[in-house]
């Protein structure tokens, strides 16, 4: 019968399973450990299904996540300096010295509070999702044994690659506000501000879970998601390009808030006394 055919044929599905395994997974993994090792560098067996979600190399997950947290910046901040325009709280804020410069620098400090609080809670659902199916094994593991980070040496291990992963694109997330509070401080407008915001920063996000991608080179899709920058690359020297511009932008933001803001929130103002 059907039944009895499908009972005699288990045991065959199982070997072919077993072997499509060996040759999809274990085989390359072995070859490119054994390559390692010819070059003079420690490699090992590593299970990488759960690795390769958490790099947000197999969903979208890393760009929705990046996409949520780059909207809620622009919500959250759009409207921090434009406020006190349109409130009418800036000639009050410009009469005392203290106005102009300890509440800019509160308002950069509590920028860099609320969007480590968003980074951290838009990563829990993935760290959940991985611990929960796959576990951390062999964290102690050479970064190169996962293929995606086979170019990074042998210097550095797994849980210091996720650490590299998670902190860089953590200082994009940093720096993404501080441009934002900037744009907002020469416009004072915040409906202009979350317009353009969201035309230049989120929109190639979105156009990218859409499989658009022309935009991924010239956007802050590349450093904020990090998959495509710190994986599969030659080496680590272009990521250190682009988390330099970034880093850069970021710095160059924060210090020009802080001289215009003691400046009278006024671009081209000379100092107040």
């Amino acid at each position: 019968s059907s039944a009895d055919l499908e009972y005699l044929m288990m045991p065959l599905e199982r070997a072919l399973k077993a072997e499509e395994v060996l040759n999809d997974r274990i085989l390359p993994q072995r070859d490119r450990i054994l390559a390692l090792q010819a070059e003079g560098k420690e490699g090992w067996f590593v299970y990488e299904k759960g690795y390769d979600y958490l790099f947000g190399l197999d969903s979208h997950e890393k760009t929705g996540a990046a996409a949520m947290v780059l909207a809620a910046i622009i919500l959250c901040f759009a409207n921090l300096y434009p406020m006190e325009t349109t409130s009418g709280m800036l000639p009050l804020l410009n009469v005392y010295a203290k106005g102009r410069r300890r509440t800019a620098a509160t308002k950069l400090l509590l920028c860099t509070l609320v969007t480590v609080l968003l980074f951290v809670i838009a990563q829990i659902p993935d760290y959940r999702y991985v611990v929960k199916n796959f576990g951390f094994p062999a964290l102690g593991a050479p970064l190169c044994s996962l293929e995606s980070f086979a170019s990074w040496g042998d210097g550095l291990p797994v849980w210091g690659g996720i650490a590299v992963f998670e902190g860089a694109r953590l200082m994009t997330s940093l720096s993404i506000p501080m441009l934002v509070v900037l744009f907002s401080l020469w416009v004072s407008n915040q409906i202009i501000t979350m317009s353009v915001s969201a035309g230049v920063l989120l929109m190639p996000m979105l156009l990218h879970l859409l499989e658009i991608k022309f935009l991924d080179k010239v956007s802050f899709y590349l450093p904020l998601t990090g998959t495509d920058l710190l994986c599969w690359q030659e080496g680590p020297t272009k990521a250190l390009i682009y988390y330099g511009i970034v880093f850069v932008l970021g710095t160059a933001s924060v210090i020009l808030t802080l001289r215009y803001a003691h400046n009278g929130y006024r671009m081209n103002k000379t100092a107040m006394k």
